[in-house]
C-alpha cells in the first residue's frame, strides 16, 4: 500500500539537509534581536524565574567579568556546535562549560572607563514611523514610493490594510490632483507598492486579512515549503471554523498531525503593529559602546545588569543519576533543552549586533572622527548582503537600539540612509540633505519665501542631484510648512 499523506511520508534518502523549521526557539531568536538593552534584562530575568535549570553568578555579571568580543568567540562556537544535536547527543562540558555552575574558568578581561550618565526618556518608535524609514531606505520608483506612503499612513494599529487596493488608488490620485504632485499612478503601481511593504518589518505587515498575515511571515522566513503554508493556503476556511477532521482527510493524515501544524501557526504574530503601539514613555540605555583607542575604535556591547547565565550542574547531576520518574526526567530534559536554545540566541543577538557595528565602524569612520556633515549614505540591504543576512534582520539588530560613541547617543538605525549623488561622485545622506534645506529655509527672506522649487535649483547649482517632489517630501517630514504658509505679510 503506497503512503500518500503529504505530511508523514516515507522515505529513504542519504545527504546533508540544512533548512528551517517554524519552532519555538526560533521565535525566540527573532524576539530577541529587537529588544532594547532594558528589554532584554527584564527577559533573562522572567527566565531565571521560569526555568530552575537556568542559574545566575552574581559575582560575575555580564559586562563586569568578560568583553563581549571574547565571550563571542568562544560561545558561538560552542552554541554553534550543539545545534543540531539531541538532549543525549549535548556533551554540556564541552560545549557549554563557560555556562555551568558559577566556578567556570574566568574570561580575558579588558576594563574600559565608561561615561557616567543617566537613562534616557524617549518616545518609542510607532509602527508608522518604522515603516517610513525602512521606506526611505527603498530604491523604488516616485510612483511606487508615492503608493507605498499612502498604504503605511492608511495601516490599522495591528498592521492591516482595510482599505482595497482600488479604493487606494482613487485615495492616492485625489491627494495628487489635490497637491500637484506630478505623478501619474497606475493600478500596477498600487500592487507593486503593497508588495514593497509586505516585505518590510514586521514581517506580515500590510496584509488585508489573518490568513495572509501569517503567510507573509513564513514566507519572509521561507518556510513555505511546509505543511503551516500549506494548510493556511488551501484550507484557511477549514481552518476557521476549526474542522480538522475534513483537513485530515484532505491531507490525508491524522488529526493529531494537524493539530502539531495548527500548534506551530499559533507561534506566528496575528497583530504584528501592534508591537509598536505604546503611548508609554521608554527609558534608554546605550546597547553599544564604541571608544577610539589610539587610532582605532573599539566596540563593546552593554551588558551591565544582565545576568550571567549557568545551566545547574545539580540538576544535571540530578537527571544523570537516573534516580527521577519518567515525568520528572521530562521536565528537566525539557528546562535544559530551553535554557541551551536561550543561551544560543542570546549569542546570536550579541554576534549580530556587534558584526552589524563592525560595518558601522569601517563605513562611517568619518562621522565618528568628524561628525555629522561626514554621516555617509548606507543602506540596510548593503550590510545584509555583506553580513549575508536578510534585511529585516538587520532591521531589527538596529531598531531600538542606541549606541555611545565619539558623537553622542545616537540609535543605530540613524546610521542608514539613502544617498544623493554630487557632481563630484561623491554621495550626500539624506539627513545632510535634509539640514541644507533647514538652513536654506531658515535664511530665507520671510516676506518672500523659498519654494520647493527654489530650494530644488539651490540644491541642483550645489551640484546635488535632486527633484522637487523629493525637496518637498523631505521638507513635510521636517514639519515645515510650504512657502504659502510661511510668507509672514508685510
Amino acid at each position: 500500500m503506497v503512503n500518500k499523506n503529504p505530511l508523514l511520508r516515507q522515505n529513504l534518502q542519504v545527504g546533508l539537509v540544512q533548512k528551517l523549521a517554524l519552532t519555538p526557539a526560533l521565535l525566540q531568536k527573532i524576539e530577541l534581536l529587537k529588544l532594547s538593552h532594558l528589554e532584554l534584562s527584564d527577559f533573562v530575568k522572567n527566565e531565571l524565574m521560569q526555568n530552575p535549570v537556568l542559574e545566575e553568578d552574581p559575582s560575575a555579571r555580564a559586562g563586569e567579568g568578560s568583553t563581549t568580543e571574547i565571550s563571542l568567540e568562544e560561545a558561538a562556537g560552542k552554541s554553534e556546535a550543539a545545534q543540531d544535536r539531541s538532549f543525549e547527543d549535548i556533551d554540556f562540558q564541552a560545549f557549554f562549560g563557560d555556562y555551568l555552575d558559577s566556578g567556570q574558568r574566568g574570561l580575558g578581561y579588558e576594563d574600559y572607563e565608561r561615561p557616567e550618565f543617566e537613562t534616557f526618556a524617549v518616545k518609542p518608535t510607532s509602527l508608522y514611523e518604522h515603516l517610513m524609514w525602512q521606506l526611505g531606505l527603498e530604491t523604488a520608483s516616485p510612483a511606487v514610493d508615492l503608493a507605498a506612503q499612502e498604504i503605511v499612513g492608511n495601516l490599522n494599529p495591528e498592521g492591516y490594510l482595510e482599505m482595497g487596493l482600488d479604493e487606494v488608488l482613487v485615495t492616492l490620485r485625489e491627494r495628487i490632483a489635490r497637491e500637484g504632485i506630478g505623478l501619474a499612478i497606475e493600478p500596477a503601481d498600487v500592487k507593486d507598492a503593497l508588495r514593497l511593504v509586505q516585505r518590510l518589518d514586521p514581517s506580515g505587515v500590510g496584509a488585508r486579512d489573518l490568513r495572509e498575515c501569517l503567510m507573509l511571515q513564513l514566507q519572509h522566513w521561507e518556510l513555505t515549503n511546509t505543511p503551516e503554508y500549506r494548510i493556511l493556503r488551501d484550507h484557511a476556511p477549514l481552518l476557521e471554523q476549526g474542522d480538522l477532521e475534513t483537513i485530515a482527510e484532505l491531507e490525508e493524515c491524522t488529526i493529531e498531525d494537524v493539530r502539531v501544524v495548527l500548534a506551530r501557526i499559533r507561534h506566528l504574530n496575528p497583530k504584528p503593529g501592534l508591537q509598536y503601539e505604546s503611548d508609554a514613555t521608554i527609558y534608554i540605555q546605550p546597547d553599544v559602546y564604541i571608544y577610539k583607542m589610539g587610532q582605532d575604535y573599539v566596540i563593546s556591547l552593554n551588558e551591565d545588569g544582565l545576568p550571567k547565565l549557568h545551566l545547574s550542574s545539580f540538576y544535571r547531576r540530578i537527571l544523570k543519576s537516573g534516580q527521577m520518574m519518567k515525568e520528572e526526567k521530562k521536565f528537566l530534559r525539557e528546562k535544559f533543552r530551553n535554557a541551551v536554545e536561550l543561551i544560543r540566541n542570546l549569542d546570536h543577538r550579541k554576534r549580530t549586533i556587534y558584526r552589524v557595528c563592525e560595518i558601522i565602524v569601517q563605513e562611517q569612520r568619518d562621522f565618528l572622527d568628524q561628525g555629522l556633515a561626514h554621516l555617509k549614505p548606507m543602506l540596510l540591504k548593503d550590510v545584509a548582503d555583506r553580513l549575508n543576512l536578510h534585511t529585516s534582520t538587520v532591521s531589527r539588530a538596529v531598531t531600538n537600539k542606541w549606541v555611545h560613541c565619539p558623537q553622542g547617543i545616537i540609535e543605530l538605525r540613524n546610521f542608514f540612509t539613502l544617498g544623493f549623488k554630487r557632481d563630484g561622485g561623491e554621495d550626500i545622506s539624506v539627513y545632510i540633505l535634509k539640514k541644507k534645506i533647514s538652513d536654506l529655509i531658515e535664511k530665507e527672506e520671510k516676506h518672500k519665501p523659498l519654494s520647493d522649487s527654489d530650494i530644488t535649483k539651490k540644491l541642483n547649482h550645489e551640484g546635488i542631484e535632486i527633484k522637487r517632489r523629493t525637496v518637498a517630501k523631505y521638507r513635510e517630514e521636517m514639519d515645515i510648512p510650504n512657502s504659502r504658509e510661511r510668507r509672514v505679510k508685510t
